[in-house]
């Protein structure tokens, strides 16, 4: 196997840039259409775009209970896999948000002709609070991305091997619903419990959020590695 060979799968399987443009394409066409009815006063990409951390757990999925024990089957070592799956899951990460960010550039461009406010409606929590900030946009969309991703991993490796019984794959899930909260309040996810931990503690300084975003994404990542480090590989009759 030539080198990179399996960020390379993977990458292509992934599809994201093509998802992102129908994504794009989308939103800007209902928005056209709602326009017909009413006035537009917020940005329309800022409610797609939540859709995209829920592909980002997919993919996790996707590459720990799918690819790697396929490659592993056909001969591909452990210690060859798990370094280009990270390489893979980084590239994912970064392309992803970086593709958020353009989205809202986009999105900026087109409603400055047709004059139209580009608001993110009434909530001001997370790392950005405009949708021209786009550093802050980048920075809280691939921090929720890397833990999302990583927490998909740790689920699909735990559902693949039937962890502690085959109950370990709940449980993954369980402890995943602590670890993306994070990502709710880096802004890059609308979720439950990060409005819980809101309600209680209140919107979090940036730098606790930035931290508390890194620890939820090592640690998830370190759960998967726990999980593959020694992944069996099943037959298909098992």
């Amino acid at each position: 196997m030539n080198r990179y060979t399996l960020t390379r799968h993977l990458w292509r399987s992934s599809g994201l840039v093509v998802l992102w443009a129908g994504m794009l394409v989308l939103s800007l066409l209902v928005t056209g259409i709602v326009s017909l009815f009413k006035d537009i006063t917020i940005s329309g990409w800022s409610a797609w775009v939540y859709i995209s951390p829920w592909y980002m757990l997919g993919m996790g999925i996707y590459v720990t209970a799918v690819h790697l024990p396929m490659y592993i089957e056909h001969g591909v070592t452990r210690r060859r896999c798990m370094p280009q799956a990270l390489l893979f899951g980084l590239l994912l990460v970064t392309v992803g948000a970086a593709l958020i960010t353009l989205g809202f550039g986009i999105e900026r461009a087109l409603y400055a002709v047709v004059d139209w406010p580009q608001t993110l409606g009434e909530s001001d929590d997370g790392l950005f609070t405009a949708a021209d900030q786009y550093g802050r946009i980048f920075l809280g969309f691939w921090l929720g991305f890397a833990i999302f991703l990583a927490v998909g991993a740790a689920i699909g490796a735990a559902f693949y091997r039937k962890a502690w019984g085959g109950l370990g794959g709940v449980l993954v899930i369980v402890l995943g619903l602590g670890l993306i909260s994070p990502a709710g309040l880096a802004g890059a996810a609308s979720f439950p419990t990060s409005r819980v931990v809101e309600a209680v503690a209140g919107q979090p300084s940036i730098a606790l959020v930035v931290v508390s975003c890194v620890v939820a994404a090592v640690a998830a990542t370190g759960l998967t590695w726990g999980l593959v480090r020694d992944l069996p590989i099943r037959s298909s009759g098992n």
